[in-house]
């Protein structure tokens, strides 16, 4: 796994790390959080040289199904994968599921306060609504 972050990140060699990425979902399918901890670097982390949504939302997804749609942490990072990808409304609606089984702490009032983003992203993309 360090080897994959540092050639898609300080390294600046994305089509190795990539490679090795592929190898590394495939030893990982059915750790949910190894997946997840793989697709939230990629899109959290401000030192990937060049970021593979298509990866992240591969990795995301397996993820989510692993845990069958009932982790927080990984609804949330589902959801800012398809953000990310310009798909606001999936975002959405997978951070509304995330909000709704988040708890009452700092985590839980975090991914509430995303989901209140992406939510007046939508809005903003659709205009007219509401109105």
């Amino acid at each position: 796994m360090r080897k994959f972050f540092l050639l898609v990140g300080a390294a600046g060699r994305p089509g190795e790390g990539y490679a090795i990425g592929e190898a590394l979902l495939k030893s990982a399918w059915d750790s949910a959080a190894m997946l997840n901890q793989i697709a939230w670097s990629l899109v959290d982390d401000k030192g990937i040289a060049r970021r593979d949504l298509d990866f992240a939302l591969k990795a995301a997804l397996r993820a989510n199904e692993v845990s069958e749609s009932k982790d927080a942490a990984i609804l949330d990072t589902l959801a800012r994968v398809y953000f990310d990808r310009g798909d606001v409304a999936t975002a959405v609606k997978w951070q509304r599921l995330a909000a709704e089984q988040a708890g009452e702490d700092q985590m839980g009032a975090g991914i509430r306060a995303v989901l209140k983003k992406y939510e007046q992203a939508a809005a903003a993309a659709t205009p007219g609504e509401g109105k």
